[in-house]
């Protein structure tokens, strides 16, 4: 769904589903939107990174005695590390920084997220840009700290067939 109609449409119906069951303003509901917002995406480029691993892989494992369950867990996760690495990446950075959805489900400044903390800061007479600007710093940090550690991964996520 996410790959066809942009994130802001069904947010009307979200909203209006979230208040009938009167779950808003809460960091539950926002962990468990973004979940539901991710999964379908990160699914959808898994199946396309699992069809690029040969089939003889998982049939020699097999062959060997492994069970399913055995080859996905000893055999295709390890393999899938890169890809697992990516998109966790850019779920985190998609999830990180959003801004519509969480002002569309968190009211109260007692659950605010840093992005919204940010637009708090502006107001309509006076801007605080050196406290904006520090706490974009702050809020860049853990994205470039998972970043850095996960950088291995995705470096040989896109040296393709040149590895050695």
């Amino acid at each position: 769904m996410t790959q066809s109609i942009p994130w802001i449409i069904p947010l009307v119906p979200l909203y209006i589903t979230l208040s009938n069951l009167d779950v808003l303003d809460s960091l539950h509901t926002v962990m468990i939107v973004y979940t539901a917002c991710f999964i379908p995406t990160s699914v959808w480029l898994m199946v396309g990174f699992f069809k690029k691993i040969p089939k003889d892989i998982s049939e020699a494992a097999r062959i060997d005695g492994c069970s399913n369950w055995g080859v996905l867990l000893r055999i295709i996760m390890p393999l899938s590390t890169n890809a697992l690495c990516a998109i966790g990446l850019t779920a985190f950075i998609g999830g990180w920084g959003d801004y519509v959805t969480v002002t569309t489900i968190i009211r109260s400044k007692a659950v605010w997220t840093l992005p919204i903390a940010i637009q708090s800061l502006k107001g309509p007479f006076y801007t605080a840009w050196t406290q904006i600007m520090a706490l974009g710093t702050i809020i860049s940090v853990p994205v470039v700290i998972i970043f850095l550690w996960l950088q291995k991964y995705l470096v040989n996520l896109l040296a393709g067939g040149v590895k050695e």
